[in-house]
């Protein structure tokens, strides 16, 4: 529902620039036809209604998606219409309003738009019902109408003429009307129904009250039922003489209501602007041959400006994109990490010694001037050429943009010894503003981590003075040792050649453990991976906890490194890539073994993970449609971890056995019931009966 909702605003959004532009128009052109401004409400209408639209190099809209539709699951949340003083104005509030907190690693929209969501239904509901009942009610009233012939009822209940109907349109007039008024009020209204106005206004109607939320869609609807009635008055005074003019003026006059509230239906011959409407048909003046030209024009340069998108600009394969056309601008070069990539967009951070940090630690930079490839991914070091100028915005962006590289770099592994200790909860936000990568805390839906880099002791006391009473540096918690413990052999020496890289980690139970599983630079960014040491699936105690996860390198390893990031992986990930460098060859053998044989390394380190491993199989068998290499892998290491579980079975493929498995497993539950009989005896078919129960 949310995404339904964000992608209603921004039609609604895009509309509105529309909407603006036949306003204006309407003024300019009041003495064009008045069945011409209805064409331009019908351009308003396909906006709101169509979700995709043609692209035009003559396009005026901006940007097709003001508010992105991943908007709550952004780490940088931010206005993205493409108009600078807007955004300039709008983002830093957005920025400290709407951007999540590191601790919790949640936008606040997040929980926010479900709310605003319902309430946007809440109205569509609220107006559709008003219009319902509105109906009925003037249904019950024209009952007892009697039948005047060719579609016409007479009621003595009304005080003014209208079409009511979307299919079967019928006109009821007063019984006081008579003589040459009633004339006029029935040319009127069948002038209504040949123009299917019947239609057009109860889709209006429906329009606004899905986007009620938009006071210019409520400005439309109230111009669009006035011009639809002079649209109707000219069509029928087009051949009419002065003196039948000043009848239709007076039968309008004797025919006119206050307008107290906005109706879907019916159609009143004297509903909305008299005033306006008597003037306009006195005044009427057949439009000249130019002027129509003129006004045709106008809603075709409309059209073509506002009911398109911008095209998407493109290059080349590899090539920079040729943007700049003064040969003679200034011209100046930004080289940044990528820390975030969004809806479109980059989060990009200056290396360090780059002139641009005078300015802002953090760049906002659109992709649209991005090669074909490669493909962008954080980590990547990104070239930028610009005119120099900084719009003065957090984050920060470049005024112009003239082109964009991104430099690909081999991710490389270093050797790194890692322990763990213990630290404690926290939601002091220091630890994670005064770390290494603060902000970078939720990256393409992988949460992110704090990180420190001591290079000498010195550096390490310095970060225990900071958060002494914050985090527990002397406390062990059962077999996980203290921060003091571990760091107590860390002197002169080993920081010569050595430096110790530092990630604070959270979770929501003191059972969870957590373990380095490897260290890769790439390029000037190094990233640091922790993945959960224990069985997720068991959430075990309900407190929440935190861990040091400490890497030692060697200072050679890492002396090109200037950003640091870590990122907690989930633990089926790791089960995931153990396995696919298993399945990476030989790639000439069809036998199982072979490739087991071949990564002794990643096969003990899935039987050693025997929780994990089995969750991550039989995950993969319950989804189904394991008939390849990968199901004959998953049902050997079944069978090692579950020896006791293990059929004499022939199978074709691992999915076929693991599915009699699975009938075996539900037939121990139905003869054993709670007994406890299967926990203690067949360990691993009790978790999958608990997977399956959950």
């Amino acid at each position: 529902m949310s995404a339904v909702f964000l992608k209603i605003v921004n039609m609604s959004i895009t509309a509105s620039w529309l909407i603006l532009a036949v306003v204006l128009a309407r003024a300019l052109l009041k003495k064009a036809p008045k069945w011409i401004v209805c064409l331009l409400w019908a351009l308003v209408a396909i906006r709101l209604v169509c979700p995709f639209t043609i692209e035009s190099a003559f396009s005026l809209i901006s940007s097709r998606e003001t508010i992105p539709a991943d908007l709550v699951l952004s780490q940088f949340p931010a206005d993205h219409s493409g108009i600078t003083t807007v955004m300039n104005t709008v983002n830093p509030i957005i920025a400290d309003s709407a951007t999540p907190a590191p601790v919790v690693s949640s936008n606040p929209l997040q929980v926010a738009l479900p709310i605003v969501a319902g309430i946007w239904v809440a109205g569509i509901v609220v107006l559709l019902l008003y219009a319902l009942v509105s109906y009925l009610r003037l249904k019950r009233t024209v009952s007892a109408a009697i039948p005047l012939g060719n579609h016409i009822k007479i009621c003595d209940e009304i005080h003014a003429p209208f079409i009511l109907g979307v299919f079967k349109p019928m006109i009821y007039v007063p019984s006081s009307l008579t003589g040459k008024t009633l004339d006029c009020v029935i040319r009127h209204e069948r002038a209504h129904i040949r123009r299917r106005d019947h239609w057009w206004k109860p889709l209006g109607f429906l329009l606004l009250a899905i986007y009620w939320f938009n006071p210019l869609c409520w400005v439309a609807y109230i111009l669009l039922c006035r011009d639809i009635e002079m649209a109707c008055d000219e069509k029928v005074i087009r051949e009419m003489d002065k003196e039948s003019m000043v009848r239709y003026s007076q039968a309008l006059l004797d025919c006119s209501l206050p307008q107290k509230r906005i109706t879907a239906c019916p159609l009143a011959f004297g509903e909305m602007g008299i005033k306006e409407r008597v003037k306009g048909v006195l005044n009427y003046k057949k439009p000249t041959f130019w002027i129509i030209a003129v006004a045709v024009v106008a809603c075709v340069i409309i059209a073509v400006c506002l009911l398109t998108n911008q095209k998407t600009p493109s290059s080349p394969s590899g090539e920079l994109p040729t943007a700049r056309t003064d040969v003679n601008a200034v011209t100046k070069t930004l080289t940044a990490i990528i820390t975030d990539i969004d809806n479109g967009n980059m989060l990009v951070k200056p290396i360090e010694g780059s002139a641009e940090l005078a300015s802002s630690d953090s760049f906002f930079v659109p992709m649209e001037l991005l090669p074909a490839s490669p493909v962008p991914s954080v980590g990547d070091t990104v070239v930028i050429e610009y005119n120099g100028g900084i719009l003065e915005s957090y984050p920060a962006q470049l005024e112009k943009i003239y082109a964009i590289k991104i430099v690909k770099n081999e991710p490389r592994f270093i050797e790194a010894n890692s322990h763990v200790t213990w630290a404690g909860w926290t939601e002091d936000r220091r630890i994670w503003t005064e770390s290494l990568n603060p902000g970078v805390f939720v990256i393409n839906s992988t949460p992110h981590n704090p990180i420190y880099k001591f290079d000498t002791r010195a550096d390490l006391e310095q970060f225990k003075t900071t958060f002494q009473g914050v985090l527990s540096f002397s406390g062990r918690y059962d077999e996980v040792p203290s921060f003091d413990e571990v760091t107590a052999a860390y002197n002169d020496d080993f920081f010569a050649n050595h430096t110790v890289l530092v990630v604070y980690v959270t979770t929501v139970s003191g059972s969870n453990r957590f373990k380095l599983m490897n260290v890769t630079v790439d390029g000037s960014t190094l990233m640091m991976d922790v993945v959960p040491a224990n069985n997720p699936y068991y959430p075990g105690t309900c407190d929440m906890a935190g861990l040091f996860v400490l890497a030692e390198v060697l200072d050679s390893d890492i002396e090109e490194c200037t950003f640091f990031v870590s990122r907690c992986l989930p633990h089926d990930t790791v089960i995931s890539a153990l396995f696919d460098t298993i399945m990476s060859s030989p790639e000439d053998s069809s036998n199982p073994g072979d490739y087991l044989k071949a990564h002794k390394k990643e096969h003990e380190q899935l039987l050693a993970d025997k929780a994990g491993t089995l969750q991550h199989i039989f995950s993969e068998f319950l989804h189904g449609d394991q008939t390849g290499l990968k199901g004959q892998l998953m049902r050997i290491i079944l069978d090692e971890l579950a020896p006791e579980s293990a059929l004499k079975l022939e199978a074709e493929t691992g999915q076929e056995y693991f599915d009699a498995w699975l009938d075996q497993a539900k037939k121990l539950e139905k003869q054993h019931g709670d007994d406890g009989w299967i926990e203690i005896n067949r360990p691993a078919v009790y978790m999958l009966l608990q997977m399956i129960d959950h």
